[in-house]
């Protein structure tokens, strides 16, 4: 058993580097730029030959044993030649596959036509009639096709004239007559037609499918570059989205729009309420806003002035993780996020801006206080001093109603002071 598998290794070993030999010697560039089907005829015959060259030792071997019995030594001496220009063929280097089809075609039908000549052996000379019509249907399109039909025709012809008129004296003479001649390459001649129309109709099919196939192929591979285009932008773009996201300024926060759970935030939102990016995600918005229950109704802590402010805004205080509040200013868009309903928040810490209008609000009442004082508390007892002056003024002599004019005039600039003072509050 192990002796057995030795001698199919060296076999296989030894037929695989024959195979690899004959194929580089007749392969050349016609077989990589042609056509499909140009290239699967080119593939056809390089196997064709290499298959043919081993088994046509064995076919020829008892041929030639054969023919030197039956004293037929000159087709015996045909046999070899054709088999040594053959080998030729198939074996030399640097001839161009076209030519290796069209030296294999000649050979075929030279040695067709000397079978009938010479060994006058109508059947041997037809095989090899009927193997050319096959090998050109087989590696030719078009009418190219029916040439070895044709070729066949005129072979058959030539020899019923020979007959007829037996121009040469040839071994055919004595094999067969003019009438048989006749019967017989009629009907050969009719097979042969019929084989080859319907070789050449199944390789249209064939062709016209893999035809079809290979438009519907290129037409995949588009399509397969135009989807790997799109991904890479989508890729592209996903990653720039990523980058926007991820480094914006702005503290930006994605959330469901149901359960109101956090699906995405980026650095900034991590920085303004100082919670990291994992203990965000596990948290909901109703986390950060402040409860209802501690420090009263939310609304109560912005200041109504900031609201109108910011009417096209919505203004909200939150929560960072300190328990510190915070006045937060939200733009909000809703969209489809990993095919959830959700909405995108863009919160701006505004406490500052807040405590800033505050205090200048608080700053604008104490400014009010002071006028509402200027106006009822120093203004009346100013009044009083006026008419107390001009009481006085009606029972002083009259060198001492100059000082008393300077009084009344100074009271009366401090009086217009404090209007006008009054006015500009108002």
């Amino acid at each position: 058993m192990v002796q057995f598998n030795n001698f199919r290794s060296l076999i296989y070993n030894v037929w695989s580097s024959y195979t690899d030999c004959s194929r580089r010697t007749m392969e050349d560039a016609s077989c990589q730029d042609a056509t499909i089907m140009d290239y699967w005829r080119n593939r056809l015959f390089v196997n064709a030959m290499t298959v043919s060259l081993p088994l046509s030792i064995i076919a020829v071997i008892p041929s030639i044993i054969i023919e030197v019995n039956a004293g037929y030594y000159f087709v015996a001496l045909l046999d070899i030649l054709v088999m040594g220009l053959f080998f030729t063929l198939v074996l030399t280097p640097g001839i161009s596959l076209i030519w290796r089809k069209i030296s294999v075609g000649i050979l075929i039908a030279v040695f067709a036509v000397l079978l009938f000549a010479l060994m006058g052996s109508f059947s041997m000379g037809c095989i090899y009639l009927f193997a050319l019509s096959i090998f050109i249907v087989l590696q030719y399109s078009g009418t190219t096709a029916f040439a070895g039909v044709i070729f066949n025709l005129v072979v058959c012809i030539c020899f019923a004239v020979i007959l007829n008129f037996k121009i040469f004296p040839l071994p055919l003479h004595s094999m067969i007559t003019l009438q048989r001649w006749v019967l017989y390459s009629s009907n050969f001649l009719f097979l042969d037609l019929i084989l080859v129309a319907l070789i050449r109709q199944l390789l249209d099919g064939l062709e016209q499918t893999i035809t079809k196939k290979s438009v519907l192929y290129r037409r995949l591979e588009d399509e397969l570059i135009l989807k790997n285009v799109a991904n890479n932008l989508l890729i592209q773009s996903e990653e720039h989205y990523k980058t926007l996201f991820s480094q914006s300024p702005l503290s930006i926060c994605i959330y469901d729009k149901d359960t109101l759970r956090f699906l995405q935030v980026n650095e900034a939102a991590t920085r303004t309420y100082s919670y990291t990016e994992h203990e965000l995600l596990n948290m909901t918005l109703s986390s950060l806003e402040l409860p209802q229950g501690e420090g009263g109704n939310q609304q109560k802590l912005i200041d109504t002035d900031v609201i109108s402010a910011s009417a096209q805004q919505e203004i909200a205080v939150h929560l960072k993780k300190n328990g510190e509040p915070i006045h937060v200013e939200i733009k909000s868009s809703d969209f489809n996020f990993q095919g959830r309903d959700a909405r995108l928040i863009i919160t701006t810490d505004i406490t500052e801006k807040v405590s800033h209008h505050i205090a200048i609000k608080k700053q604008n009442e104490k400014l009010k206080q002071i006028a509402y004082m200027q106006s009822h508390v120093v203004r009346v007892p100013l009044a009083n001093i006026m008419g107390l002056t001009n009481l006085i003024m009606e029972d002083i002599p009259e060198k001492q109603k100059e000082i008393f004019n300077y009084l009344t005039m100074a009271a009366k600039q401090l009086d217009d002071v404090i209007r006008d003072i009054v006015n500009l509050e108002e």
